[in-house]
């Protein structure tokens, strides 16, 4: 799934944080004419996040961003409708934040009282979600570090871990990826669906480095089975799919490209969620650069638009 073909259907495979910071991405990197559809789409759809999310300011800040956005492409956009402000959601929503945040602030302050690490835990994962909500990521991950030093057993750790993978990656503070990940290499406590997610963050750690052949790897052991069951906030299926097929190609040679994919039933079966990028890889393989070429060449502006890979384009194209 890609997002030029299906932006909704884009949107819907991540849980509503990564889908707020994803389609954000694209409103802050899709500009011009040639994507003036595409970025009036996505404004529309991120308005629906912050809702979702409960970010007034972000809600506000973007609907004056659609209608200038809209009025400016006006010829390029004439049968697309501009929703109507919901002041009333606004201002409900500004007094739910304010209160939220002082019942938080509240409650580290009681869990320092009593000195309960249970307590004071809870309140900082709380307070660690509420700043993801509002966007401000460097004080989500700040008060998830502190939840760290609270936590009691392996089963705390691996939430805050999991946890800490999403504001890493929502963020793009990707250099977090490799701490968090090697430490849920260390729990025994953890699910497929753990493993499957700490595999693939690890991948965006490696490609985001340039390590492409230490990506690829880690991107073709993941199972998307353990990846498929529900929305996720980090990345998605398909982005397993996108994300090492390029990998791939960008470290490996032809033959040993056709070995891996030969080799890893599981990356197959990832692979067919983005048929597109199944043909490109098997065509590479095959020694069809022609073809290869011409397919990236002709989706390069999908993948750059997207909140991991784009800034790696000119490597990965």
């Amino acid at each position: 799934m890609l997002i030029a073909q299906d932006l909704e259907g884009y949107a819907k495979a991540y849980g509503k944080y990564g889908r707020y910071a994803r389609l954000k991405y694209i409103v802050d990197k899709a500009h011009g004419e040639t994507h003036a559809q595409l970025r009036a789409e996505a404004l529309l759809l991120l308005l629906k996040a912050a809702k979702e999310i409960v970010n007034p300011q972000a809600y506000q800040k973007y609907s004056e961003v659609l209608a200038s956005h809209v009025s400016q492409y006006a010829s390029r956009l004439p049968d697309f409708v501009v929703p109507e402000f919901d002041r009333i959601w606004v201002e409900r929503a500004v007094k739910e934040v304010q209160q939220k945040k002082e019942m938080l602030e509240q409650e580290v302050h009681q869990s320092k009282v009593t000195q309960i690490k249970e307590s004071m835990r809870l309140a900082l994962l709380n307070q660690s979600e509420l700043m993801m909500a509002s966007g401000d990521y460097v004080n989500a991950m700040r008060c998830l570090h502190k939840s760290r030093e609270h936590c009691s057993d392996a089963a705390h750790l691996l939430q805050y871990c999991m946890r800490g993978l999403v504001v890493a990656v929502c963020g793009q503070t990707f250099q977090e990826l490799q701490m968090l990940t090697s430490r849920v290499h260390t729990i025994q406590l953890k699910t497929d669906a753990d493993v499957a997610h700490t595999q693939a963050a690890q991948g965006v750690y490696f490609m985001r480095t340039g390590r492409f052949r230490d990506a690829a790897t880690c991107f073709m052991s993941v199972k998307a089975s353990h990846l498929s069951g529900s929305p996720q906030d980090a990345v998605a299926v398909h982005d397993v799919a996108v994300y090492g097929a390029l990998c791939a190609m960008a470290a490996f040679e032809r033959t040993e490209i056709s070995q891996r994919f030969g080799e890893s039933a599981a990356f197959r079966e990832t692979l067919d969620f983005v048929p597109l990028f199944r043909d490109i890889a098997l065509d590479f393989s095959q020694c069809k650069y022609a073809s290869a070429l011409t397919q990236l060449r002709q989706w390069g502006g999908a993948v750059e638009l997207d909140l991991v890979a784009g800034p790696l384009g000119p490597k990965l194209l």
